[in-house]
């Protein structure tokens, strides 16, 4: 499994191994360095993984992609940054998916990209400090662990935990954009609500400027009938595109109108790519998440999808996208729910607080589990100068749902394939939409405002939940709600239905 393994190693990790072996690569540490470990990367990846002065005992191994002063992998200039200046040459990361360590002489730490989704996991015990991107690795070492019943509950009950915690009492995820040392002890490096901010409509220029930090003929790109990924494609060029689904599903018409613009585009479909039969069991060693509630689909589709190209192996995705363009993280469910969606002016003539909207997501957890959920997303947004709508995103988003359970698909199983770039992580776009007036982006207005400036090929076409940019605001929720009565109960209508 692709990342950084520390006093302990992959070799339990069978099934991930024999799953990704013609693809992934390893390598030690060096012989003088004092620490003992496993750095496991893409093959053919776009750069060097380290770098190293052995004369001054200085050394740096990176997993995964960053940007470093806007520019791409430029671990030279990390390396000399950090020798001369240490920690503080960590100002500079401007973006990635990667976990990296650094050494010399004075200091050893780890530090991971500022969104926190390379996803690693550490125990620090009396042996030292052990890290890696999987729990697996630490469950079939000699590493006690005792399982915390309450949070184990909460793991099979929601498919994910939240905040640092994980099931097991001795082991914490590694917070996001943070240094964390041998001796356990960890503290942030950045201040994403410090990031720059621009305007919505100059979102498109920013994601211009990301993806163009790619060899095009190494850019892939998922294309749904969803405006994440389509605002992807309207901001920079793509060689290569595929979109899944059941042939009139809502997602492949609307993604075929866009073909053209790819010089390879394939589709599929979702519930008929070949499967291994060993789906489950690569799950049970990659994902915290439990194996039967991840579809095995994923990793085939995954599997299928990279096939198709093996060199184009930057994979672009909108995770997390409609968090940020239309506040989907504050839908209530059930009956008011729905009120609330299909006249969204209520949020800001019945406001809901955070409370309310958590209790309502997480219903079925019981209340010392509800409490403990609560606390922690209060610790975490309490000091941020954000309205609850804006706390729930900002938590969900790095601490939640969005990090520890939407995140299975494509950030871990698609990330053994390829780099991912989850555009919407930018810091820069995500300071900007964050600090949006969520009642207003619940009723599209900030949609609007940041498809301002594209091109009418990309907004003239419906989007997958049945409307057009172009259609009246007030009008959406009426023909969402439509399109979810489809999705619900017309076979083959969505991308993951049944065909």
């Amino acid at each position: 499994m692709i990342g950084l393994y520390l006093g302990c190693n992959s070799s339990s990790l069978k099934h991930i191994k024999k799953e990704f072996s013609t693809i992934h690569s390893s390598a030690s540490f060096p012989e003088w360095f004092n620490v003992q470990g496993e750095l496991i990367f893409h093959k053919g990846s776009l750069d060097t993984h380290t770098q190293s002065d052995e004369s001054n005992k200085q050394y740096i191994c990176i997993s995964g992609w960053f940007s470093y002063k806007n520019k791409l992998n430029d671990i030279s200039s990390l390396f000399e940054d950090l020798c001369l200046n240490s920690e503080a040459a960590l100002n500079n990361i401007t973006g990635g998916v990667f976990v990296a360590i650094f050494s010399d002489n004075n200091e050893c730490f780890i530090f991971n990209d500022p969104m926190g989704f390379s996803n690693h996991y550490y125990v620090k015990n009396l042996n030292g400090l052990h890290l890696a991107p999987t729990i697996t690795a630490f469950e079939s070492s000699d590493i006690g662990l005792t399982v915390n019943s309450t949070l184990s509950s909460i793991l099979e009950k929601r498919g994910h935990l939240f905040g640092s915690y994980t099931k097991y009492n001795e082991v914490d995820r590694m917070d996001p954009g943070s240094i964390l040392y041998l001796n356990g002890k960890s503290k942030p490096y950045t201040n994403l609500l410090s990031a720059e901010k621009i305007k919505p409509k100059k979102i498109v220029n920013r994601f211009r400027s990301i993806i163009e930090l790619f060899p095009e003929r190494k850019r892939h790109l998922p294309i749904s009938g969803g405006m994440d990924s389509r605002l992807m494609l309207a901001s920079a060029q793509f060689t290569y595109g595929y979109c899944y689904g059941p042939k009139d599903s809502g997602d492949r018409p609307i993604a075929r109108e866009f073909s053209s613009d790819f010089e390879e585009f394939v589709e599929f479909e979702f519930n008929n790519v070949p499967k291994n039969g060993d789906e489950h069991l690569v799950y049970e060693e990659l994902c915290e998440t439990p194996a039967h509630l991840i579809k095995p689909e994923f990793l085939a589709s995954y599997r299928y999808a990279s096939s198709i190209n093996k060199k184009a192996n930057v994979i672009f995705d909108g995770y997390l996208g409609d968090t940020l363009q239309r506040g989907v993280w504050l839908y209530l469910g059930g009956v008011l729910g729905e009120v609330y969606r299909f006249f969204p002016m209520l949020y800001t003539l019945r406001k809901v607080d955070a409370h309310c909207i958590f209790k309502r997501r997480y219903k079925d957890l019981t209340s010392q589990e509800f409490e403990l959920l609560f606390n922690d997303f209060t610790d975490k947004t309490s000091s941020l100068n954000l309205d609850d709508y804006a706390k729930v995103t900002y938590y969900e988003f790095l601490w939640g749902r969005g990090a520890r359970f939407i995140n299975n698909g494509a950030l871990l199983i698609n990330g053994q394939f390829g780099h991912i770039v989850p555009i919407f992580s930018d810091p820069v776009t995500f300071n900007t939409l964050i600090h949006e007036d969520f009642s207003k982006t619940i009723r599209f207005k900030t949609l609007a405002n940041i498809w301002a400036g594209v091109d009418a090929k990309y907004t003239k076409v419906k989007f997958e939940n049945g409307y057009k940019i172009s259609t009246p605001n007030i009008i959406k929720p009426k023909i969402a709600l439509a399109w979810r009565l489809l999705a619900k109960y017309v076979p083959g209508f969505q991308n993951y239905g049944n065909a």
